[in-house]
């Protein structure tokens, strides 16, 4: 089934938006050192917390956008791009769960297992 994408603007989907973030964090805490000792310094909850509330601002029209995936009627993905200059765009975070199992799209179109 394909996935269709929507900006999160009602309230449950900006809630799936989030829940989508979070349980993405989650699942980077359950990496091996290093890179758990990596998740926790650049993510610290309170952190984690105030970037996602700037994203729901700073990502938005004519700064940028936000979406969620939707496959079936749920969420199953979500991503933001952030303006940078005229005609120019950065892909913030792109994060899918696929059978269960986050994936993360990278710049060079590979994707992380």
């Amino acid at each position: 089934m394909p996935l269709t994408f929507i900006e999160p603007i009602e309230a449950a989907n900006k809630a799936a938006f989030d829940a989508l973030n979070w349980a993405y964090r989650d699942y980077l805490l359950t990496f091996p050192e290093p890179a758990l000792s990596v998740v926790k310094a650049n993510y610290p909850e309170e952190k984690y917390r105030a970037l996602l509330s700037a994203a729901a601002r700073d990502n938005r029209p004519p700064n940028g956008i936000a979406r969620l995936g939707m496959r079936d009627g749920q969420p199953v993905a979500c991503g933001t791009v952030h303006t940078i200059g005229s005609g120019d765009a950065e892909i913030k975070r792109i994060s899918a769960l696929h059978a269960g199992h986050w994936r993360r799209a990278r710049a060079d179109g590979a994707v992380d297992r």
